[in-house]
């Protein structure tokens, strides 16, 4: 028979059903078994530094209630407007790489940036800026830009970068930016590499024409005939319900004044019937909901004939494994 291997420490130890029960964080300590319910009031832990430990509960965490995406701010968005089986945004094999190769770019709603940086990386844009309204996600978006820089293909040598920044179809590019040349890994073991703009740097480099900025663009400082190309994709709800329609109208005028002569805007609208269940979790974009006349088919009026677009082109209508995320994209060139 194997005996245990005697450990001094444990000689005059209780055993575990009849120890104190202890609890940490702002309780009181058990004077006697877990059974019995009779407790001091010292406190075990916090009770001079303010510090408590809560340890881990059997009650499940309360779910995130859509309250907390307001803004159409979602933590993991582009995990749902992508295809499961080939992890491509779909909306980005309508999207030329023509519309942003040697462009000032702005996308309007960048949510962690995925797209920008697809685009940033891809495309070869002179700059493209991505504005959000959550901070949060501006700080993932920052993250995801230097994570991408540090495991991507290395450039050979006696090259610059420029020579072997080709550019890839957005159509084949994995939206959720996790694949890389190297492993994922690498960049959790060793860092990342530092995203600093060096003496010699040129337009188009990666990732040194990417920048993220957090903010409500409808209250920021705008450069008026400035970008060569705006994306606007899914928020036009969301402006819509929080500043119904004079808000909506005054974003497309902002837009308008922030483009060159011959730029172009890239629009993909929520359709009217998708506001309505967005309103339930708050009162004020519900007031905003009932009061709205301007509705998403009459965008296409509004921007051809009352803000001055001079022309129009559909780039068709996504395929995408959700139906609700099947929408169609509209150019608009000033």
């Amino acid at each position: 028979m194997k005996h245990k291997r005697y450990n001094p420490y444990l000689e005059d130890s209780t055993p575990l059903n009849k120890r104190t029960h202890i609890s940490l964080g702002n309780e009181t300590r058990s004077t006697t078994s877990h059974h019995d319910d009779t407790h001091d009031a010292t406190p075990l832990l916090g009770g001079k530094t303010g510090t408590f430990f809560h340890p881990p509960s059997d009650q499940p965490s309360p779910a995130v209630t859509r309250g907390s995406y307001l803004y159409g701010n979602y933590a993991n968005y582009y995990a749902s407007r992508r295809n499961d089986s080939t992890h491509q945004d779909t909306r980005l094999a309508l999207l030329d790489n023509s519309l942003f190769m040697d462009k000032i770019v702005l996308d309007i709603g960048c949510n962690s940036g995925n797209v920008t940086i697809a685009i940033g990386q891809n495309c070869k844009p002179k700059e493209i800026l991505g504005v959000d309204i959550d901070e949060h996600l501006i700080v993932k978006a920052n993250i995801q830009k230097r994570t991408t820089y540090s495991l991507q293909k290395p450039p050979q040598e006696n090259t610059t970068p420029t020579d072997s920044a080709t550019t890839t179809p957005l159509s084949a590019v994995d939206i959720r930016l996790q694949s890389h040349y190297f492993p994922q890994s690498m960049a959790r073991i060793h860092g990342q590499i530092p995203v600093n703009v060096p003496p010699s740097y040129g337009s188009g480099i990666f990732p040194f024409n990417i920048s993220f900025e957090a903010g409500d663009w409808l209250t920021m400082d705008i450069k008026e005939q400035h970008y060569d190309t705006i994306l606007a994709l899914s928020i036009t709800k969301w402006i819509h319900l929080h500043r119904g329609d004079q808000g909506i109208k005054a974003f497309f005028q902002r837009i308008y004044q922030s483009l060159k002569k011959g730029g172009v805007f890239i629009l993909e609208p929520q359709l009217f019937t998708t506001y309505e269940r967005r309103t339930k979790s708050s009162k004020e974009m519900s007031k905003v909901f009932e009061s709205i006349k301007f509705k998403p088919e009459d965008f296409h009026d509004y921007l051809m004939g009352d803000i001055g677009f001079s022309d129009h082109r559909q780039l068709g209508t996504p395929a995408n494994d959700s139906k609700g995320f099947s929408r169609p994209l509209h150019l608009y060139i000033k």
